[in-house]
């Protein structure tokens, strides 16, 4: 131990401080900072739960956040048994490589292997590159990472079939969480088979070709469960966090308090998370229980990439709301960020804006981890995203706040 004296100067003197002493003083800084912590804590919980009582007691907020979803999701019930017939407008990028699996073991055509012509020609006349597979696992493994756009199958007896004039057939597997680029492989193959017919002067025989579509469920929400939870989580935690600051009337009471301005910014934060963490999971086991939505991964991996979503759009509301003079200007940024993003999630599919827009992320992270099983470790872009947006909107937010002289 380090006994050695100290010495505080005072009022132009120096005094001498023995160890025991200094030890004490840095004790009671030690437990003056842990007693300043106890009673933030305690100011953060007390104003956690004034703003968790103003949520309950706003009856809009409420209908926004739980009602309103509810109500857009009953109108595409189906009875057990019926499909959704909703066509999915956004698709995401797969790679440009198609697997093959050729379980053709006949010869009867001399001199040449017609099932390996075939995959020849399909090559010659795309632009996908081909994969080999070893089997149909493999291909379902394959197309599951992404690593391929999807896989054909040609069967056995394939060869014998076309030389005896017999029809034939194709499989095609495609992934039905990508409607665009199945849509494009069917099309594509069709042209295949026109060419490898006229190559071998199959004018007048039949190959049919059987698309198969993996990832399919037969939930009313398959197709459009993504994009619905994407715009109502977003958007409600966005609606809602633009009128947290600018139009809360007690809060200029509260920063008269000792509560700093950073306890503000957390209670509220936790206040509005607390929420959205109900909705989703509402929303989810509405999905599953009553919609048959399939969900492939643990329950908590779907809850937490919505939950980010949600969080995302909480910070992004929150950063509207801190620089907004009014409620009516409040409003307007809301509409204008939610409508651009909105824009931006239909219409922009290049991969430098889209990886950065918590919307498309959010369409995207639900599809691969609900639909398709995979864990946040697997596929963690969409999840690392929607994180880093809402880290940026925070510190904004804070900055925002320390700036701000008075609130409106």
């Amino acid at each position: 131990m380090n006994s050695s004296p100290r010495y505080l100067k005072h009022a132009g003197k120096t005094l001498y401080l023995g160890a025991s002493s200094f030890s004490m003083m840095k004790r009671i800084d030690l437990m003056s900072f842990f007693y300043s912590l106890k009673w933030s804590f305690k100011r953060i919980w007390a104003l956690f739960r004034n703003e968790i009582e103003t949520l309950i007691k706003d009856k809009q907020s409420l209908l926004i956040v739980f009602l309103v979803p509810v109500a857009i999701l009953i109108p595409f019930y189906r009875p057990p048994g019926q499909e959704s017939s909703l066509d999915d407008m956004f698709s995401f990028d797969a790679g440009e490589r198609l697997g093959y699996l050729d379980l053709d073991t006949t010869t009867d055509w001399e001199g040449e292997d017609l099932s390996e012509n075939f995959t020849a020609t399909f090559e010659q006349n795309s632009s996908y590159t081909m994969e080999p597979l070893s089997d149909r696992n493999d291909g379902l493994t394959k197309l599951k990472a992404g690593y391929i756009i999807g896989f054909i199958i040609i069967p056995d007896k394939f060869e014998e079939n076309i030389t005896n004039h017999l029809e034939t057939t194709i499989q095609l597997v495609v992934d039905a969480t990508d409607v665009e680029v199945a849509a494009s492989l069917t099309a594509t193959i069709e042209i295949v088979i026109v060419m490898f017919k006229l190559t071998h002067n199959l004018i007048k025989d039949e190959i049919y070709p059987i698309s198969f579509q993996q990832f399919k469920a037969s939930s009313p929400l398959f197709e459009s469960g993504p994009i619905i939870f994407s715009i109502m989580i977003f958007g409600a935690a966005l609606l809602l966090t633009s009128q947290s600051i600018v139009g809360d009337e007690p809060l200029k009471r509260t920063l008269l308090t000792p509560a700093g301005k950073m306890e503000v910014i957390v209670a509220k934060t936790m206040a509005y998370s607390a929420i959205h963490a109900i909705q989703v999971q509402s929303m989810l086991f509405l999905s599953m229980t009553v919609f048959r939505l399939p969900v492939y991964c643990p329950f908590y991996v779907a809850f937490l990439q919505l939950f980010l979503l949600a969080f995302a759009g909480i910070m992004i509301g929150m950063f509207i709301s801190m620089i907004s003079k009014t409620r009516l200007q409040a409003n307007q940024l809301f509409l204008l960020v939610f409508i651009v993003m909105l824009l931006s999630l239909i219409f922009i599919s290049d991969p430098a804006v889209t990886d950065w827009l918590p919307m498309y992320q959010g369409v995207d992270g639900f599809t691969t981890v609900a639909f398709k099983g995979f864990t946040l470790r697997e596929a963690p872009w969409p999840a690392f995203s929607m994180v880093v947006i809402s880290i940026i909107f925070l510190i904004l937010t804070i900055i925002a706040f320390y700036f701000k002289k008075t609130i409106e």
